[in-house]
């Protein structure tokens, strides 16, 4: 009970200013804008191109787009949360929506009277802007890890994404980030005392 009324207090606090809430607090606030936004992806996922007909697959293609941008408008949210560490989960996610809608396109139901080939075809310069802009959020994703040294499980599937969407061979693991420790000096009587132990 009282955990819930100092979330609700936070919560309100924030939709009244969002500069007073600041350090952790502000890390609560951008996880349940996140997870709020996170109830977008499976209605998201959900919608399913339709073949048989033209006007269906073109239906359904405005349907997915329409899921797409009521997914993104939720995670917009949270980035503009100013929340680095559930912001760089967001960018993560209007990446993947953006590069799931580009895998369905190359790959839509099949429309009586039309080659698949043909409809492929028509569908690709949409498949190359979606790929594009997957690209660029997970890069903006990237970037962010970096300059605002979030790191969290979200930066690895980033990186995993921007592989994906650049057609490279990138992965996780060829990605080396620096450090956000110093070594300090020590001095000869410390280095000793550690090293007879």
């Amino acid at each position: 009970p009282l955990a819930q009324g100092a979330a609700r207090d936070i919560m309100a606090i924030f939709e009244k200013n969002k500069a007073a809430v600041s350090g952790e607090a502000l890390r609560y606030v951008g996880e349940q804008i996140f997870r709020s936004a996170q109830g977008e992806m499976p209605k998201y996922l959900a919608v399913k191109l339709q073949g048989g007909t033209v006007d269906r697959l073109a239906a359904s293609i405005d349907a997915k787009a329409k899921a797409l941008q009521r997914a993104k408008a939720a995670y917009d949210r949270v980035t503009g949360s100013k929340d680095s560490y559930y912001g760089v989960a967001a960018l993560h996610q209007i990446g993947f929506l953006h590069e799931s809608f580009a895998k369905d396109l190359q790959s839509p139901p099949a429309i009586q009277g039309a080659k698949p080939e043909d409809v492929i075809k028509q569908l690709a310069p949409q498949v190359q802007q979606l790929q594009k802009e997957a690209t660029n959020w997970y890069k903006l994703g990237i970037d962010s890890v970096a300059n605002f040294k979030a790191y969290n499980e979200w930066g690895p599937r980033l990186i995993d994404g921007f592989g994906r969407s650049t057609g490279s061979r990138l992965a996780f693991e060829d990605w080396v980030l620096e450090p956000d420790f110093v070594g300090a000096e020590m001095s000869p009587q410390l280095f000793n005392s550690i090293r007879e132990e």
